[in-house]
């Protein structure tokens, strides 16, 4: 029986580095893209499932194994800090499936989101195998955006909130979209803007039936947004102009009419159109035996709440490998390392 010699060994654990850390990227790049089954959200989920995550291990162990098999044989320091680097990210990556939180919360201004899971938007709550909700609670205050046509993740959409974790003082904050705002751990950031209209259901007599905000995706002017009542079986199909509607609006529904500011309606019954046209501030429309006004209008955001740990790691591993890159390829080194005996396979 022949047994394999110190390179063959070596070359099988190079070989085995590449192709965990080659699975890793593929499996992420396959399950994003919807080919082979149901789109994924986000990338950093479909690291934490269990595939990727025994890769992770796998390629872990077989990096441990060749820096052990390699030990002062390699003089190179920027070979180590790579191997090093690497690691570490993978271990980063695996922490973030155990400690990792995420969630989108929308707040319209003078709204409190005070920590607890049904607050968060559906669907959008992610809690790693050990990790906890955070114990903190938000006031949304005033809503401020850019002036342009539409929303820009590099803008400087920002909300000011009253933010306390657990039971530490309340503190002033402002949450942005252009750069997150870090605080006990938590990564805060704007990620959409609208407006929120409050609504008000009348009778005929025009006592009050029902009166609420809604938050609508109708921001940039021009956009529209419906919402429905449970009470009532109608649609309410909204575009809100806070410029009002004119001539220049490019809107044809409601061109040539001027006030500030404006909504546009559309109320419809199953497939009838009830109401279609421009309405003001408190104006109240008739419809059937209800009516509806709009009394006044606040901003809202769409915030993003992440804590995760192992991203920090992560990302202490991406700086050791770009050390490793910059020590390798510094001035200098080039001529040098074409001096040096190739040992042939990958360097990994």
């Amino acid at each position: 029986m022949v047994r394999p010699d110190r390179e063959s060994i070596i070359k099988f654990f190079r070989l085995a580095t590449l192709s965990f850390a080659s699975f890793v990227p593929a499996y992420g790049v396959l399950r994003i893209s919807g080919l082979f089954t149901a789109q994924t959200t986000t990338l950093i989920r479909v690291l934490h499932e269990l595939s990727p995550q025994i890769a992770l291990l796998l390629f872990i162990v077989a990096v441990v194994c060749s820096i052990a098999l390699e030990w002062g044989v390699s003089a190179e320091k920027s070979l180590l800090y790579l191997r090093m680097g690497l690691i570490i990210m993978a271990a980063g990556l695996i922490l973030s499936s155990f400690v990792r939180m995420e969630g989108k919360i929308i707040l319209t201004e003078g709204q409190t989101f005070s920590g607890t899971a049904a607050e968060y938007v559906d669907s959008t709550l992610y809690l790693g195998k050990m990790a906890r909700l955070p114990r903190f609670s938000l006031e949304a205050g005033a809503v401020s955006h850019s002036e342009r046509t539409e929303f820009s993740f590099g803008g400087g959409d920002a909300v000011s909130a009253s933010y306390r974790y657990g039971e530490s003082p309340v503190r002033q904050i402002a949450v942005r979209s252009a750069f997150p705002t870090f605080s006990d751990g938590l990564r805060l950031k704007v990620v959409r803007f609208g407006y929120s209209p409050r609504y008000r259901i009348s009778g005929q007599d025009n006592e009050v039936l029902e009166e609420s905000f809604v938050s609508l995706g109708v921001f940039p002017p021009g956009n529209e947004d419906s919402f429905g009542v449970l009470s009532l079986p109608h649609v309410f199909y909204l575009r809100y102009y806070p410029s009002g509607i004119d001539e220049g609006s490019g809107n044809k529904d409601g061109a040539g009419v001027a006030s500030k500011p404006q909504f546009f309606l559309r109320l419809t019954r199953n497939y009838d159109i009830l109401f279609r046209g421009p309405v003001r501030l408190h104006e109240v429309i008739r419809f059937e035996r209800e009516g509806i006004s709009f009394e006044e209008v606040r901003k809202w955001v769409e915030l993003s709440v992440v804590r995760d740990y192992g991203m920090t790691l992560f990302f202490a591993g991406c700086f050791l490998v770009s050390i490793s890159l910059v020590i390798r390829y510094r001035p200098g080194e080039k001529s040098a390392a074409a001096n040096r005996a190739p040992t042939g396979g990958h360097q990994l």
